[in-house]
């Protein structure tokens, strides 16, 4: 009986070692070490359940780690920033003075050329409008309008203007920047002419103290000046002359000066400037704004006046106890009970008073009745003063000082 040959190796081929048996298996897990394990970095690996894990690392390790290609994708953050910033689309508003440009000297404008700071809304690319505001803030020009006038007219309306467009920036591109002017700007021209006038005499004014001075005429250096206006201020008729402001001669008077000595002054115009429309120094121009010019003073005539008496009680109660009883004199008649006294002021004043005696009156400072156990008040001198019911239109006064010998008596005594 022969042996059986033997059975060839099923795990391998003819002249390789026999493999042992595989390890056992356990919960389905292969104990093995897996090919891949070369590839994971320091620090993973399966846990007790065969799952992967990631071992815990410090915030430094984890910001640290990877540190080139971080810093790489910073940079090209920062170039692809840089790249399209500027091609952002912005709006932004934007302070811009304006002024307004005529065709010509003879065209002027109401409140002058220069309408002052308005916002224009400026829209672009984020570069252009940082350029043009930068470039606008460097510039002292402003941005100008430039208008026409038809011929003909005298005056008209500038405006409005709304629109970037319409202005002219002192800088580059900046028309197709600004979208909007805010507020709009409207104004009014006028067309200018000019005249002579002949300078009027200014009204001379003083203190009432001085009632007793009277002023000359003003005489000025040069009788004219040149006006240069809205020729609308001449549409009814062209005046021949112009009044400078009042002269006030108080606080020279006040100094006691040499009255043959001429007053020196110089006015200006600002009264008549105010006095009506279309007189402002954005359209008028007067050469010279200041006129000068001299006053004579002399001492006014005196003129008797007579007039009713008031008594002026210290106490009005004393008048019901104690009878005044002005004596007779140069001054005082006791059969009209009228007093007269010379008079120095304004010959409108004094017809004033003419023609108006209830209106005002002599009043005398009646003096205090003697007291018990003193003497009768016999021939008290009083002082005669002027009383108005309403002030006089001019200034007047008494030429000097004026006096009454009085008795005062008791009633019924």
């Amino acid at each position: 009986m022969t042996d059986a040959a033997p059975s060839p190796d099923p795990t391998g081929s003819p002249g390789t070692e026999p493999r042992g048996p595989g390890p056992a298996v356990s919960n389905g897990v292969d104990p093995r070490p897996s090919p891949y394990d070369a590839l994971r970095p320091a620090g993973r690996g399966p846990d007790a359940a065969g799952e992967r894990v990631l071992a815990k690392r410090s915030l430094v390790a984890r910001l640290t780690s990877d540190a080139p290609l971080k810093l790489l994708a910073v940079v090209v953050a920062i170039l692809l920033w840089n790249a399209v910033r500027d091609r952002i689309v912005v709006e932004d508003r934007v302070s811009v003075a304006v002024r307004l440009v005529p065709p010509d000297a003879s065209i002027r404008v109401e409140r002058g050329n220069d309408r002052g700071t308005v916002k224009v809304v400026v829209k672009g690319s984020r570069g252009e409008v940082e350029r043009f505001k930068g470039e606008l803030t460097q510039s002292t020009e402003p941005a100008r309008y430039l208008f026409s006038v038809p011929a003909g007219v005298n005056s008209g309306r500038v405006g409005p203007i709304s629109r970037g467009d319409q202005l002219q920036f002192p800088v580059e591109g900046a028309a197709n920047l600004v979208e909007e002017v805010l507020p709009e700007i409207e104004a009014t021209w006028h067309r200018i002419v000019e005249v002579k006038l002949k300078i009027a005499s200014p009204s001379i004014q003083k203190a009432g103290k001085y009632a007793n001075i009277e002023s000359e005429l003003p005489q000025f250096a040069d009788p004219e000046v040149t006006l240069t206006g809205p020729a609308n201020l001449f549409a009814t008729a062209l005046p021949s002359e112009i009044t400078p402001d009042a002269v006030d001669l108080t606080a020279w008077l006040d100094t006691d000066p040499d009255i043959f000595t001429p007053f020196q002054f110089d006015a200006r115009f600002d009264e008549w400037r105010r006095s009506g429309p279309l007189r402002g120094t954005d359209l008028v121009e007067i050469r010279p704004e200041r006129v000068k010019g001299t006053v004579m003073l002399k001492s006014r005539k005196s003129e008797k006046l007579a007039g009713r008496v008031r008594e002026l009680w210290e106490n009005p109660d004393l008048a019901r106890e104690w009878e005044l009883t002005i004596r007779a004199s140069t001054t005082f008649d006791p059969a009209t009970r009228l007093l007269s006294a010379d008079l120095r002021g304004d010959p409108r004043a004094l017809e004033w008073m003419k023609k108006s005696p209830a209106e005002w009156a002599y009043a005398i400072a009646v003096p205090p009745p003697p007291k018990p156990g003193e003497p009768p008040a016999e021939n008290e001198v009083a002082e005669v003063f002027l009383w108005f019911k309403t002030p006089p239109p001019q200034p007047v006064r008494l030429a000097s000082k004026t006096t009454v010998f009085c008795m005062l008596k008791k009633r019924g005594g």
